[in-house]
């Protein structure tokens, strides 16, 4: 595998994750988030599919969204005051933020009841409708993500829009 790694880094492609049974069973109330993304999709590549019949405790997804939400919210606030206003370190803070906090989102819905799978407009209306965050906000996050910082400075009330936006979120979980 390690033969084919540069060519995965040049196509873009992400490394295969590589456990043994044991480490994968043992890890589900660790990764409850990282194990639903892998089970909406994937492709055994050697032995068993583990991830067919994989059970997943709804109490471990809670635990990992409220975890993850209050972790970027730290980060969100300690890079707020950090940038004394360049708006180039908030731009990078929300661009690395974002499939983070689409995963996140997607376990909170998911914690709801919702599907997992769900995308683009149906994803962000379900996240406003269930979560109470903006359906617009998600998208220009991702937008400006895709340009690079050059969206005419629309960083800054952006990320004000994603540091409420997960004040909140930390709430609504915690009170789950």
């Amino acid at each position: 595998l390690q033969s084919l790694a540069g060519k995965w880094e040049e196509q873009r492609v992400p490394v295969p994750v590589l456990f043994t049974p044991k480490f994968f069973l043992q890890a589900r109330d660790s990764f409850p988030l990282e194990f639903l993304a892998m089970k909406a999709s994937y492709r055994v590549v050697s032995g068993d599919d583990l991830i067919a019949g994989l059970e997943i405790d709804i109490r471990d997804v809670r635990l990992e969204c409220e975890w993850e939400l209050r972790s970027k919210l730290l980060v969100l606030r300690r890079q707020y005051v950090r940038s004394r206003g360049d708006m180039r370190l908030l731009h990078d803070t929300v661009v690395e933020a974002v499939p983070a906090f689409t995963a996140i989102l997607r376990g909170c819905l998911f914690f709801l009841g919702r599907e997992w799978d769900a995308r683009g407009d149906q994803l962000w209306q379900e996240v406003e409708d269930a979560l109470g965050v903006p359906a617009g906000l998600m998208p220009a996050l991702i937008e400006e993500r895709r340009e690079r910082g050059h969206g005419g400075g629309a960083v800054g009330p952006l990320y004000i829009a994603l540091l409420e936006a997960t004040e909140s979120l930390v709430q609504k979980v915690d009170a789950w």
